[in-house]
């Protein structure tokens, strides 16, 4: 996988936890380790200012800043193709 940059790679295991409701499927779909996407996820919160998600019963449960910042928040990387080529290598996995 082509190097992705920080924000990227955050927002890409943002995108992966909230399509998949766990860290392990999101770290098996990046292919990296799930400490990799829990730093990312921190990473992240750390940036927006808010916490993403609230851990219910083994599950991460996307916060309502999380569920506004995902229906808002990515669409300006998506419309610049930063992680466009990333879901194609996604679907191909």
């Amino acid at each position: 996988m082509p190097s992705l940059h920080l924000r990227d790679r955050q927002i890409l295991a943002f995108k992966h936890v909230m399509e998949i409701g766990t860290v392990s499927g999101a770290a098996r779909r990046m292919l990296i380790a799930q400490p990799g996407v829990t730093r990312l996820l921190k990473q992240l919160e750390h940036d927006v200012g808010f916490t993403l998600f609230e851990r219910v019963r083994g599950r991460l449960v996307p916060t309502p800043e999380a569920r506004l910042f995902s229906s808002r928040g990515t669409e300006g990387m998506e419309r610049h193709g930063a992680l466009a080529q990333y879901r194609t290598a996604d679907q191909r996995a």
